[in-house]
């Protein structure tokens, strides 16, 4: 089974996107803050938010955990 990569992953697809940790947070109606705990691996979301994560970021929930690219 592979491994999980979200906080690699997360910042991977947002930086690809060119957007900041507050223009992604003001999408998903969160802090800032709360992105770069993600991003650090400090903290992980609530299953109900990794669905409007990949929305988001125009990615699939796998894609969001898993990949490696």
């Amino acid at each position: 089974m592979p491994e999980i990569q979200f906080s690699n992953n997360l910042k991977r697809f947002r930086e690809r996107l060119g957007l900041s940790k507050e223009e992604l947070a003001k999408r998903l109606g969160v802090s800032d803050v709360t992105v770069g705990y993600w991003e650090s691996g400090r903290h992980d979301p609530r299953l109900s938010k990794l669905k409007n994560i990949a929305e988001v970021l125009g990615v699939t929930v796998y894609d969001l955990l898993f990949d490696e690219s």
